[in-house]
C-alpha cells in the first residue's frame, strides 16, 4: 500500500485542507484532538485511489494548536495544525 498525506494550509482559518495520494480506495477515521489530548472531532471519510484533495470544516473550533489523525487499512497519519483567527 502506497499512501502519502500532506496538510495544505497551516495555519487554518475556516477549514483544514489536505491532499492524499493512495493506490487503493479505503475508509478512514479522522480524529482531531486539542493539545491536552481531548478529542474534539471524529468523522469517517472515504479516500479514493489516486491524488485527491479533502477539506474539513473547522469554524466551530477555538483558536489554538490541534492534532489530526487519519487511521485506516494501512494508514496511520499524525499531523498538527494551528487554528487561527482570520
Amino acid at each position: 500500500l502506497q499512501t502519502s498525506i500532506a496538510i495544505l494550509n497551516n495555519p487554518v482559518y475556516n477549514e483544514l485542507a489536505f491532499y492524499c495520494q493512495t493506490d487503493k480506495k479505503m475508509s478512514v477515521a479522522i480524529e482531531i484532538s486539542d493539545m491536552s489530548g481531548k478529542l474534539v472531532s471524529k468523522s469517517e471519510d472515504m479516500l479514493y485511489s489516486g491524488k485527491s484533495k479533502y477539506t474539513i470544516p473547522l469554524t466551530a473550533l477555538a483558536t489554538g494548536m490541534y492534532f489530526i489523525t487519519l487511521k485506516g487499512n494501512g494508514i496511520n497519519f499524525n499531523g498538527k495544525f494551528v487554528k487561527a483567527i482570520h
